[in-house]
């Protein structure tokens, strides 16, 4: 998904029409699509939006993604599944995440911090 800075409306429009979709209409196609539709320039609440469609998902298919996406070389991808994470309560995810506490990207290790339940070192 383009970021916020260069999507159009229809453009967001349409992405949020998607997402009502497989939210009433659960797919597990849609889940890696999803997942990786997000980067550091995604706002607009849809990330938030995401969140509810992957929740209307089965757990056991969606937290496979999840797990992949902590592994992304994106990292907007990576901070946003770190709180996928939390929202999914992904105690099985904590060796992935913990292995975020040195990323490279300061948001990234505060998300990872968070779900761990750590103090954040934003500095």
């Amino acid at each position: 998904m383009p970021g916020d800075d260069v999507i159009t409306e229809s453009e967001g429009d349409t992405f949020a029409r998607a997402l009502k979709h497989f939210q009433a209409h659960p797919d597990p196609r849609c889940l890696p699509l999803l997942v990786n539709a997000v980067s550091k320039n995604t706002g607009l609440g849809m990330y938030e939006h995401i969140k509810f469609t992957l929740l209307a998902h089965p757990r056991n298919l969606v937290l496979p993604h999840l797990q992949r996406g902590l592994h992304s070389s994106e990292a907007g991808v990576v901070y946003r599944c770190c709180w996928w994470c939390c929202d999914f309560d992904a105690e099985e995810l904590t060796p992935d995440v913990r292995a975020l506490l040195t990323h490279t990207d300061e948001d990234v290790r505060i998300a990872a911090s968070s779900f761990l339940g750590l103090p954040c070192d934003d500095g």
